[in-house]
């Protein structure tokens, strides 16, 4: 009886699951959206990815040499929930992309991945470098609900008798899984400014979610910002 209501439903049933899929489009705000033509289709539903924290110095001589560098730590990586529908041309998807979550809707199920957490900035005051971000979660998913990856930490650097500039790279964002197949994080900018999560659009090469790293720090010098996470968004894949 089942399957009857599904040859009614959809005019003749619904095919088998294909084996392979491509690149179809992508969603990076909230609204809905509709297929062209009837077939299956998977969304990667993406969290947004965590800001790199930043990084500390501090160098003193007023009482004893203090002589010091931390690095902020890496975002992480938004959570990947992987859903697949047969759908129509009359079916419309409800997508809701913020900078908490991104959240996928339709036929009474909701699938919902978290963003990333924020790296956090480094104190040299305390010499503590920026522990990184934790990976947001994923629920919902009838293929897969893959957990973010957390950020790396930052590192750091001491010296009580060594005058010479230290310095302390901040850490990496969190380091994406196979299976999260469209997040790409940053890696390590070294003692420098943080660098942005890679982050696009382009239905050719789509980069959501991803983690930034945290900024290095220079003592005689500078403490560096984190960079910011790529935004979440879902990436929709059709049945090759």
């Amino acid at each position: 009886m089942r399957m009857s209501h599904r040859r009614s439903l959809y005019g003749g049933g619904i095919p088998p699951v294909p084996a392979s899929w491509a690149a179809h489009g992508v969603v990076a705000s909230t609204g809905s959206w509709s297929p062209d033509t009837a077939g299956w289709y998977r969304f990667y539903v993406i969290g947004q990815g965590g800001d790199g924290g930043s990084g500390d110095q501090r160098y003193s001589t007023s009482s004893m040499l203090i002589n010091r560098a931390v690095g902020g730590g890496g975002g992480g990586t938004g959570g990947v929930a992987v859903h697949q529908l047969y759908l129509t041309p009359g079916n419309s998807v409800s997508i809701t992309v913020d900078t908490t979550q991104t959240e996928l809707s339709y036929g009474g199920e909701t699938v919902t991945a978290t963003a990333g957490g924020n790296g956090g900035s480094g104190v040299a005051n305390t010499l503590s470098a920026g522990v990184g971000g934790s990976g947001g979660t994923a629920t919902g998913g009838n293929v897969s609900n893959i957990d973010g990856s957390q950020g790396g930490n930052g590192a750091l650097n001491s010296s009580g008798s060594n005058e010479s500039p230290l310095s302390a790279q901040g850490g990496a964002g969190g380091t994406p899984t196979a299976e999260m197949k469209y997040v790409a994080s940053a890696a390590s900018s070294g003692a420098a400014t943080g660098a942005a999560a890679p982050y696009s659009t382009d239905v050719s090469n789509p980069q959501l979610g991803g983690g930034a790293s945290g900024g290095g720090a220079r003592s005689r010098g500078s403490g560096y910002s984190g960079g910011a996470g790529a935004p979440g968004g879902v990436v929709i894949e059709a049945g090759a």
